[in-house]
């Protein structure tokens, strides 16, 4: 039996919602229903009652939850004790983080701190936030580069902020909005939007609380999997786009001469800050100094 088909079921049995818990959890709803269908084949009973309305515990189900509940927290203290026994804890740092490397100058930075670190073996992935957000919650990575609007249940990790970011709209040059001082997200309504593919589910939950979520929802004209064809793509007007204002000011600089484009500030601001998220319980001096080695330098870099 997996731990994390327990912690799956867990999420669903407190929100009593598969679409909810999936979004907590970070993963697919599909994903979510396989992790459950196994656990109750491997257990052979039925834990939940579904219908097209409402998700309910079986009697089996609500007798599982208090050992799940157990078994959960046993494994999470289990790894916090043996965390210190790892022949190479004090040696090894493992980064996780969503692609955004080449955006941030991450990759110069992190070459520079093994540099500097040559007894440090770090050990960097990229990852979409879905799986960065498992891998931190799993305790499987030391340190995760995230945006702060993927964090919602900030029991399961500690923050250590980065910096203030805010998303902003990028449109062609000869874009009735490229003459403007600022942009309101309702003038968005009617506009195709080109935005990067592995950044729709945090812009949706930056413009949530605006009531513009929809905007990615419906009005996409295409996803692009890098910057210079989102770039390139808005400059030959087949949308606008949003995007974190240090990316697109890092657009700006790389690829300014190639594709003109202009970028505006919006009305409602839209905080979009980047965070550095650690398992809870102790930090390694190893990952203590590469975090602030990044908070301040990452920082100097994309302001």
């Amino acid at each position: 039996m997996l731990v994390l088909w327990l912690q799956f079921f867990l999420a669903v049995q407190n929100s009593l919602s598969f679409s909810k818990a999936a979004e907590e959890l970070y993963v697919s709803q599909s994903t979510l229903s396989k992790n459950i269908r196994s656990l109750e084949e491997e257990l052979g009973v039925e834990l939940f009652e579904r219908t097209t309305r409402k998700v309910r515990l079986t009697k089996a189900g609500g007798e599982l939850v208090p050992f799940a509940r157990q078994m959960v927290d046993t494994y999470k203290e289990m790894n916090g004790v043996l965390k210190q026994y790892r022949k190479t804890e004090k040696n090894v740092i493992r980064l996780v983080t969503f692609p955004v490397m080449h955006l941030y100058g991450l990759s110069t930075l992190l070459a520079e701190y093994r540099k500097r670190h040559p007894n440090i073996r770090l050990i960097i992935s990229e990852a979409d936030m879905n799986l960065t957000m498992k891998k931190l919650i799993l305790n499987d990575v030391d340190i995760a580069l995230v945006r702060d609007v993927g964090l919602e249940d900030i029991s399961n990790y500690q923050i250590h902020h980065m910096f203030d970011d805010e998303i902003v709209l990028i449109c062609d040059e000869k874009h009735a909005f490229a003459g403007r001082d600022i942009v309101s997200l309702s003038e968005l309504a009617t506009e195709p939007i080109v935005c990067l593919n592995t950044g729709i589910a945090e812009y949706q939950k930056a413009l949530a609380p605006f009531g513009y979520d929809n905007l990615f929802s419906n009005n996409i004209s295409a996803t692009v999997t890098t910057s210079q064809a989102l770039q390139q793509l808005v400059s030959r007007q087949f949308g606008v786009s949003l995007i974190s204002k240090s990316v697109a000011n890092y657009m700006l600089q790389q690829y300014s001469s190639l594709y003109k484009v202009a970028i505006l500030p919006l009305a409602e601001h839209p905080p979009f800050s980047l965070c550095i998220a650690t398992p809870k319980g102790p930090v390694s001096p190893a990952s203590k100094e590469l975090i602030g080695f990044l908070q301040t330098n990452l920082n100097t870099n994309v302001k």
